[in-house]
């Protein structure tokens, strides 16, 4: 991992693999439904719901890809390296209670 890996968070294969686990068990669950009899309408109404949470998460993990990107532009552009750099990430600010 670089500098610059460790100011972001996960690599692109870890975000697939937390992005396709969290589908998996939707998806199995939507079998299970199946398997048991669940009218048409309870199925087509999970499978928009999987499929509109699922979508959420992408588009979420490729604007954060896009993002990541610019930063490294503007970093870079700027002649800087990671250890000059210190983003702010969502939790800086989340209030602390």
């Amino acid at each position: 991992m670089t500098i610059m890996d460790s100011l972001f968070s996960y690599a692109p294969s870890v975000v697939k693999s937390i992005l396709l686990d969290s589908l998996l068990p939707q998806v199995e669950q939507l079998f299970e439904s199946a398997q048991a009899g669940a009218s048409e309408r309870v199925l087509e109404s999970g499978v928009w719901k999987v499929l509109l949470q699922f979508g959420r998460l992408l588009l979420t993990a490729l604007f954060a890809m896009q993002a990541r990107r610019a930063t490294e532009q503007e970093i870079q552009a700027r002649g800087l390296d990671g250890s000059q750099v210190s983003p702010r990430l969502d939790r800086d600010y989340l209030a602390k209670c």
